[in-house]
């Protein structure tokens, strides 16, 4: 069965390498797969209807499966780095890096996966917004292909959803404006106290403040993708009742596997010399 890679014969390879390489390939194999096949919409239909997550609403089914894939490229990323490498020759631990590395890569292709977060926790929240609230405020996070950037296209897509309609809190009246604002002065967790100008106009699917979304596509300029991925944008509706912002969230990438793979690697180059 051809997985995809290449393990160049070596007399001196761990026990562990053949299981291992059969185990990396047919995953990342597994990845493709899913990135080019799998419809990216719906939820599970468990049993309450989708997966819950931290209690704020719903799971995305494929960026669940996104998660569960990139903390398992970690692991075996992880394993590579820590027990088989080491007993590698140098020829062996390059070609086995380079299929392993290209594989990753490909299977992430320029797509990077963003999460929504704030002071107050994950998701579009009151709690996030640096006003003062009036009512009781609803909450709102990422609904079916969720919020994702094309690195290569500089494309950002947005899929937010807001009200017990999307499995959320309801807001305190209709919304009646959406932005994503920025940059702000800092990136990283500084940026959640901070406010800034509007930069992008989000036109919604609904108003509504049982049952909003949004579900749109913008295009960055190449300063603006680097201003993005430093977490310096953030989203803001607003409704009827708080003109100001209701709901709000910062958008930052999640984090990478291939980055902690990276930094193992660069470890034990670091302790060859």
């Amino acid at each position: 069965m051809n997985l995809g890679m290449t393990w160049p014969a070596d007399p001196h390879r761990s026990l562990l390498g053949r299981p291992v390489e059969l185990a990396i390939a047919a995953f990342i194999r597994m990845s493709r797969a899913g990135n080019e096949m799998m419809p990216r919409q719906g939820f599970f239909a468990t049993a309450d209807g989708a997966i819950t997550d931290h209690g704020l609403g719903t799971f995305p089914k494929t960026r669940f499966l996104v998660k569960i894939r990139d903390s398992l490229l970690g692991f075996c990323g992880a394993v590579l780095t820590i027990f088989i490498l080491p007993a590698m020759n140098a020829s062996t631990k390059i070609a086995v890096l380079s299929a392993f590395l290209a594989s990753a890569i490909s299977a992430n292709a320029a797509i990077i996966n963003l999460d929504l977060l704030g002071k107050a926790g994950v998701g579009l929240l009151a709690g996030n917004e640096n006003a003062v609230i009036t009512g009781t405020p609803g909450s709102g996070g990422e609904i079916g292909a969720g919020i994702f950037f094309n690195d290569i296209t500089l494309q950002l897509t947005i899929n937010v959803g807001w009200g017990s309609g999307n499995g959320f809190l309801n807001l305190t009246s209709n919304a009646n404006n959406s932005h994503i604002h920025g940059p702000t002065a800092s990136g990283g967790a500084a940026s959640f106290t901070q406010d800034a100008v509007v930069l992008f106009n989000l036109p919604r699917v609904s108003d509504s403040l049982s049952n909003g979304s949004i579900a749109t596509t913008v295009t960055l300029t190449p300063t603006q993708a680097t201003e993005l991925l430093a977490g310096r944008y953030y989203i803001n509706v607003h409704t009827i009742t708080n003109g100001g912002g209701e709901i709000r969230g910062n958008i930052v990438p999640e984090p990478s596997s291939i980055a902690f793979l990276s930094l193992g690697v660069l470890g034990l180059i670091r302790r060859r010399r």
